[in-house]
């Protein structure tokens, strides 16, 4: 088959290199436009369009995807089948008739459950232990599609959203493999999902990564598990005499000991932090502009007055 593949991330990118290596042609790539990233505000490319350029694809970064000029160079390219994972934009009319094939989608998590932008980070947060892979038909309503395929897998009690998709991304492309002939054949089959399971994945916010000290020390953990690496679960460090301290939260755990939400416990052998009931131990932070740190070598550089908290 002659394929299109629309993707832009990580999780993206081992399904690009399966269809690659497969004995199938993939005629374009399309992915987001490069963009600004990190401090240096350095224009990067998408992991996606990095790997097209060492393969040697063609590729297309639209802005707006659905636009006349972007549907022609789709065309162009003649594709019989569509592939889309983690794109990043949501496709419409007529490019989701364009290809003779279909058109198919890999989602992180198992649909019904979770539709939408960001069912990874939304499962850690939710403190769920079981996720997955879903391949389904791609319709426009959001993650709606029949389902063909889906494979479980276990979220870790230390995996963030960044370690989480990292596993994830080869199950995907697994998955995809073993359907490719079952697809090409026309075979494949065609679940409906269940309406009365639907639950909803909404993209993450900059704001969002915010941490309240108040919930208990259980959903604290999974929020910065969740917020890790985007947009870091982050919170303000209060010394008296001094001005507020931004500081992100990499790794927390579940630690014994009691106070006021926020009140730093212990800061000698353990970095300790009461929460709303009981507390959590500070393994890894990162403070602005600075690099991360373990919580042992940032309670070296660091002097703890009474009424250092965390708000």
């Amino acid at each position: 088959m002659r394929i299109a593949f629309f993707g832009t991330s990580t999780f993206a990118v081992p399904v690009l290199a399966l269809l690659a290596r497969s004995r199938h042609t993939v005629t374009l790539v399309v992915t987001r436009p490069d963009a600004e990233k990190g401090r240096g505000r350095k224009i990067e490319a998408s992991p996606v369009a990095v790997l097209a350029h060492e393969l040697g694809l063609p590729t297309h970064k639209p802005a707006r995807v659905n636009v006349p000029e972007s549907i022609e160079v789709l065309r162009a390219s003649q594709p019989d089948f569509i592939v889309v994972v983690a794109y990043g934009q949501i496709l419409k009319e007529p490019l989701l008739s364009l290809a003779p094939r279909g058109i198919v989608n890999l989602h992180g998590s198992l649909l019904p459950h979770l539709r939408g932008a960001a069912p990874i980070a939304r499962a850690i947060q939710r403190g769920e232990t079981t996720t997955g892979v879903t391949l389904q038909f791609l319709k426009l309503e959001l993650d709606a599609g029949d389902v063909i395929d889906a494979q479980a897998m276990p979220i870790r009690v230390d995996d963030t959203t960044g370690s989480l998709t990292e596993r994830m991304a080869p199950i995907a492309a697994e998955l995809l493999a073993r359907n490719l002939e079952r697809l090409e054949s026309g075979t494949a089959p065609r679940t409906p999902q269940d309406a009365a399971r639907v639950t909803f994945a909404p993209p993450l916010t900059k704001d969002e990564g915010r941490i309240d000290w108040s919930v208990g020390s259980a959903k604290l953990r999974d929020h910065v598990r969740a917020m890790t690496p985007w947009p870091g679960a982050h919170c303000m460090l209060c010394v008296p005499g001094k001005p507020d301290e931004r500081i992100v939260l990499r790794k927390v755990d579940l630690a014994k000991g009691s106070g006021a939400p926020g009140t730093i416990l212990s800061a000698s052998n353990e970095f300790v932090v009461a929460t709303g009931d009981g507390a959590v131990r500070i393994d890894r932070l990162l403070r602005a502009g600075k690099s991360e740190l373990d919580a042992a070598a940032f309670l070296r550089g660091f002097r703890f007055t009474p009424g250092t908290c965390f708000s």
